[in-house]
């Protein structure tokens, strides 16, 4: 039996439907129906880019406009969320939601080249690599949630989600506050982020779904990431942490101890970003990951002088990073 998407309001305030619709394909793999959007030629080289809970594909629009000419994009709706079904509570695991990605990525028929995920979607994108499950030349991770929670011990947070989570009249509490606009600016607000109107009304959208808060509450109530602490040191894969100074989600200086256990990670400070980054300022954040890229990548994107500005910026953002170590 197919698993359905949840119910979203496609249509903004502004009258606008979901970004890029002409860039979306609804695959349906092992029962799940899939809500993907893909763009770039095909003979370009492959680029996953993962979104964080709560999040959706949207949350790439900035920066896909900016990497297409240069990559094969595939920004999937993780499972639950967005316009993808909710695979159950097994599928909405750091486990599940790696394997159900590799089953997409061989309907596909893509092997990522490299992977960039934002806050979850960086721990899914170790996640994948440690197990094998992909094999990418470089991961990108952008304010990436690879620790547990720090501040609330595990034995604690995870009761608390996984109760919240078999509440079933809790996600339409938050998808009913979430019809107060001011309700979701102030949630995208602690985030330390500042994004657009446009964007605020997509989350307003996506909070407003019952469906989409109850599989967030449930992914975090499932999620392990002290297991894939544990893990981090077998990564060989070269890994940049780009990190919002502004993040008020996960402390910035959480990058360090990362650092600790992956050592040849390369980090980058975004001085006056938050925990969306990648929203905010799509331009600075492809620049600081140009900064470790191989330099056939860089070349490319500097034959465009729009990308000469940016790169220099992130460069001048390494001594930020220094002084504070």
């Amino acid at each position: 039996m197919k698993s359905m998407a949840p119910e979203l309001n496609l249509i903004g305030p502004g009258g606008y439907v979901w970004p890029k619709p002409e860039w979306s394909i609804f695959p349906v793999v092992e029962g799940l129906q899939w809500h993907v959007q893909m763009v770039g030629d095909a003979s370009l080289p492959p680029l996953l880019l993962l979104h964080g809970t709560g999040s959706a594909s949207h949350s790439w629009e900035g920066l896909a406009s900016l990497l297409h000419s240069r990559y094969s994009l595939i920004i999937p709706d993780l499972p639950g969320h967005g316009r993808t079904g909710d695979p159950g509570d097994a599928g909405l695991s750091l486990n599940g939601m790696s394997r159900r990605l590799r089953s997409l990525l061989d309907y596909l028929k893509v092997e990522p080249l490299e992977v960039w995920g934002n806050s979850a979607g960086a721990a899914i994108a170790c996640k994948m690599t440690i197990d094998d499950l992909i094999h990418p030349e470089r991961i990108v991770a952008i304010n990436g949630a690879l620790l547990p929670p720090a501040g609330m011990p595990l034995h604690i947070f995870t009761p608390i989600a996984k109760f919240l989570a078999l509440l079933p009249f809790v996600p339409h509490v938050f998808a009913r506050h979430a019809r107060d606009t001011e309700a979701v600016n102030s949630l995208i607000s602690g985030t330390g982020s500042k994004l657009n109107q446009e964007g605020l009304a997509l989350y307003k959208a996506l909070m407003s779904s019952p469906g989409h808060c109850a599989a967030a509450l449930r992914m975090m109530a499932h999620w392990d990431l002290a297991s894939l602490e544990q893990e981090l040191p077998l990564l060989k894969t070269p890994i940049d942490l780009l990190v919002g100074q502004k993040d008020r989600t996960i402390p910035p200086s959480e990058v360090f101890r990362i650092q600790q256990l992956i050592p040849h990670a390369k980090i980058v400070s975004l001085a006056c970003l938050g925990h969306l980054a990648h929203e905010e300022d799509p331009a600075a954040c492809l620049a600081a990951a140009l900064l470790h890229a191989p330099e056939y990548k860089v070349r490319s994107f500097n034959e465009h002088s729009s990308f000469q500005k940016t790169h220099q910026l992130a460069s001048s953002t390494l001594s930020v990073v220094k002084s504070l170590k």
